[in-house]
C-alpha cells in the first residue's frame, strides 16, 4: 500500500543517510488504543508518524478526540506531507478540517492530479498550504474564477479573454514559489526503457462459459444506464483475469480440506432464471 511504501522509503533513506529515524505506523485496522498509544510514543520521542487519511479523521474526529487532539497540536509535527494531496481538494470536506486541526509551520502537498482542472478545488490546496494567500472563498471566485471563466467561454468576447490571461498571469506569479511542478521526464534517466509485451491467452471453460452467462442476463436485462455498463465492464474484466476475483470468499459445498491447492470456490450466475453454479481452483 501506499501507506508501508513510506515506512519502507523511511528505512531506505535512515540507512543511507547513516542515522536512526523512528517511524510510527498508525494503522486504521487497529484498535483505537493501539492507535492512541502510538500517536503517544511517536508525540514523546519524536520520529515520523506515518497515518492515513481515514485513520486520522477517526482520531481527530471520533471518540478520542480530546486524546488525540493534544498530541497533534503540543507542539505538533514540524512539518507535514500529504501524499494523494487531492483529497483535500474541498474546503468543507471532514478531511480538510481534520488536517487543518494539526498544528504544524510546514506543510507539503504532493498531487499527481493537475491541480488547474477545477480553480475552486486549487484555491483549497494552495490555501492549505499558504493560508490566506489567495484571499478567502468569495474573493478569489470574484478576483480569478469568474474572469478567468468567463474568458473561456465560446462567446466570450475580446475584452473577456484579454482579462482572463491577465487575471491568469497573476494567478501563477502568486502560486509559483510554492507549486513545484515535475514531470515524468526526471525519471527517464533512471529508469530502463520501457517495454510492452501484448499476450494473447484463450479463455479456460470456465471463463467461457461465465462469459456466456454473464452475456445471457446482460441481454435480458432492460434500462441498462451507463453505470450498469461500467459495472458490467468491470465484472468482465474479472471474468477475464480470474473468476476468483467473483468469489465472495466462501468455499464451495463439499470442500473440506484447508489447503490452497484442493480449496475450491463457487460463482453463482446472476441470472434470475437460470441459476448455474461454476467451480474452479483457487489462484495462488
Amino acid at each position: 500500500t501506499v501507506l508501508q511504501n513510506w515506512c519502507d522509503e523511511v528505512e531506505k533513506w535512515s540507512e543511507r543517510a547513516k542515522m536512526s529515524y523512528f517511524y510510527y505506523h498508525v494503522k486504521a485496522e487497529q484498535p483505537l488504543k493501539k492507535r492512541i498509544a502510538t500517536l503517544r510514543e511517536w508525540a514523546r520521542d519524536g520520529g515520523v508518524a506515518v497515518i492515513g487519511y481515514e485513520a486520522l479523521l477517526a482520531l481527530v474526529k471520533g471518540k478520542a478526540r480530546e486524546q488525540a487532539v493534544p498530541l497533534l497540536q503540543q507542539p505538533g509535527p514540524d512539518l507535514i506531507v500529504l501524499d494523494e494531496g487531492h483529497r483535500i481538494k474541498n474546503m468543507q470536506s471532514k478531511q480538510h478540517a481534520a488536517l487543518a486541526a494539526v498544528r504544524t509551520r510546514r506543510r507539503v502537498i504532493l498531487a499527481g492530479t493537475p491541480l488547474q482542472n477545477n480553480l475552486n478545488e486549487y484555491h483549497a490546496m494552495v490555501d492549505f498550504v499558504r493560508p490566506a494567500l489567495l484571499g478567502s472563498v468569495p474573493e478569489f471566485r470574484n478576483r480569478f474564477v469568474a474572469p478567468i471563466t468567463n474568458g473561456n467561454t465560446l462567446d466570450a468576447s475580446a475584452a473577456d479573454v484579454r482579462l482572463s490571461r491577465q487575471r491568469m498571469a497573476v494567478l501563477h506569479d502568486l502560486v509559483q514559489p510554492f507549486l513545484h511542478r515535475r514531470t515524468a521526464e526526471i525519471l527517464r534517466q533512471a529508469l530502463p526503457p520501457k517495454r510492452e509485451i501484448a499476450l494473447s491467452c484463450r479463455l479456460a471453460p470456465v471463463q467461457r462459459s461465465l462469459y456466456s452467462t454473464f452475456l445471457e442476463h446482460a441481454k435480458a436485462a432492460s434500462g441498462a444506464s451507463v453505470r450498469g455498463l461500467l459495472g458490467a465492464y468491470q465484472t468482465l474484466q474479472q471474468i477475464f483475469n480470474h473468476p476468483a476475483t467473483l468469489s465472495s470468499g466462501r468455499t464451495s459445498a463439499g470442500t473440506t480440506s484447508t489447503s490452497r491447492r484442493s480449496s475450491r470456490r463457487a460463482w453463482v450466475s446472476p441470472s434470475s432464471t437460470s441459476r448455474r453454479r461454476f467451480t474452479y481452483p483457487t489462484p495462488t
